[in-house]
C-alpha cells in the first residue's frame, strides 16, 4: 500500500507467444520452433517491455539535477532490495561483452525460453497426449 502501480506492472509476453506459435505453424518442427522461437520470444519480450518502459526514461529536473522519471521513483519510494547487488551487476562481468548488457540479456533469455519450451512440451504431453494414447490403446 502506498507504492505506485508503476512498480507492479505485469510482463508483456503475449507478442512473444504469438510469434512463437506462428513459427511453429510455419515450420511444423518442434526443434526449429524451440531454437528460433525461443530467440524470437526473448526479442519480442524485450521490444514489448521497452515500449512499456520508455516513458520512464524522460528527463526531469529533481533536486537541482537532471534525472529520469525512473530515478526519481527510485529516490522517492525506497525499496527493501539492496542496491549493492544492482551496482555489482552493473560493474561486473556483464559489462565486459562490448558494454551491451541488453544483448547479453536477450541471448540469455532466448536460451532460457528454448529450455522452457521443452519443459512446456513435456508438461503438455503428460497432461494431454499420454492419457489419450493410453485410452486409444484400450479401445
Amino acid at each position: 500500500m502506498g507504492y505506485p502501480l508503476n512498480f507492479v506492472w505485469p510482463a508483456t509476453i503475449v507478442p512473444g507467444a504469438i510469434l512463437t506459435d506462428w513459427i511453429l505453424l510455419e515450420t511444423r518442427s518442434f526443434v526449429i520452433t524451440s531454437v528460433i522461437g525461443g530467440m524470437a520470444f526473448s526479442i519480442a519480450f524485450w521490444v514489448a517491455s521497452s515500449i512499456t518502459l520508455a516513458p520512464f526514461l524522460q528527463p526531469v529536473s529533481f533536486m537541482a539535477g537532471i534525472l529520469t522519471v525512473a530515478d526519481v521513483q527510485g529516490v522517492s519510494y525506497l525499496r527493501s532490495a539492496t542496491p549493492e547487488y544492482l551496482r555489482m551487476i552493473e560493474h561486473g562481468t556483464l559489462r565486459s561483452f562490448l558494454e551491451e548488457t541488453a544483448l547479453v540479456a536477450i541471448l540469455f533469455g532466448g536460451t532460457v525460453a528454448t529450455g522452457g519450451y521443452w519443459v512446456g512440451q513435456a508438461i503438455g504431453r503428460m497432461i494431454a497426449v499420454w492419457p489419450i494414447m493410453k485410452f486409444m490403446r484400450n479401445v
